[in-house]
């Protein structure tokens, strides 16, 4: 009778509710997506849960350039933690259903936005690091600190948790139908066309504006690096043709040695610059 009774009731419910099929994944794609993602996954959690326990227990490898990369594992650890073994749970499970409660959908949906979002500022922030060191060696020494490296990582994470706190309210669980039953999926909560001034927002912020940094400022270091090698062989070259027609009177020989002087520290300031850049560019390339 029970069973007689679900039917009646499912039948009645067909008439006012669309119904949804079930799609369930072929063997083939559970077995190839299985094997491949659980890869990822164990190559990931294990070398990015490495990378930072080296980099934070050697204290010789504490310098500017590897918080970023210490941030920028924190945040890859993060999307295959909230991501790839979700994607694993879903093969062996029909399509779009989400069986983990309205909070573990609302988390999940906020904490993979933030490790994209962390990630690409990390990235962007690593190569203003680069930037700096290379085109302004000098100013390096102060700018480029591990506190200040610090400060920085903090406030990206605070920044993009900040700005993906709303995805929790914005997702949750909405109740679907089948012809088996009912069934939850984790989907946006509003209308779809309510988000795309989100998605713009993020497109900029996330994605436009950090290639942009990026890309100009590494035309930068390049042009720089090329301008300053040619610069130094041509005071190289200077320097040999002053020596060789200096005159032998007292008079310009006194000249002439002020002038060389003068000249010798100019040559040395740029060779000097010359070499500070390959050195810093050597380490944090």
């Amino acid at each position: 009778m029970d069973n007689n009774d679900n039917n009646f009731t499912l039948l009645n419910m067909n008439k006012n509710i669309s119904l949804i099929p079930l799609i369930h994944y072929s063997l083939p794609y559970k077995l190839v997506g299985t094997i491949s993602l659980s890869v990822i996954l164990t190559v990931g959690v294990i070398g990015n849960i490495f990378v930072m326990l080296v980099l934070i227990l050697s204290s010789k490898l504490h310098t500017p350039t590897n918080c970023y990369l210490i941030s920028l594992s924190a945040s890859d650890l993060l999307v295959l933690m909230t991501s790839t073994t979700l994607m694993v749970q879903e093969f062996y499970q029909p399509y779009n259903h989400w069986r983990l409660g309205n909070f573990a959908c609302q988390l999940s949906v906020c904490l993979q936005y933030l490790s994209v979002d962390a990630s690409a500022l990390s990235i962007c922030a690593f190569s203003v690091e680069r930037w700096v060191g290379i085109c302004y060696p000098m100013r390096a020494h102060y700018m480029c600190t591990i506190k200040r490296a610090i400060k920085i990582i903090t406030g990206i994470w605070i920044f993009t948790l900040t700005y993906n706190i709303p995805w929790i309210f914005m997702s949750t669980t909405v109740k679907q139908y089948s012809e088996y039953g009912s069934f939850e999926t984790c989907t946006f909560k509003f209308k779809r066309t309510a988000y795309k001034a989100i998605y713009m927002c993020d497109l900029i912020v996330f994605y436009v504006l950090p290639l942009l940094i990026t890309s100009v400022m590494y035309c930068q270091i390049s042009w720089r690096l090329f301008r300053t090698d040619n610069k130094g062989i041509s005071l190289v070259g200077q320097h040999i043709n002053f020596n060789q027609i200096i005159s032998p009177s007292k008079t310009e020989r006194s000249y002439a040695t002020i002038s060389e002087t003068q000249h010798n520290l100019k040559l040395r300031k740029v060779i000097n610059r010359v070499r500070a850049r390959r050195q810093v560019s050597f380490i944090i390339i």
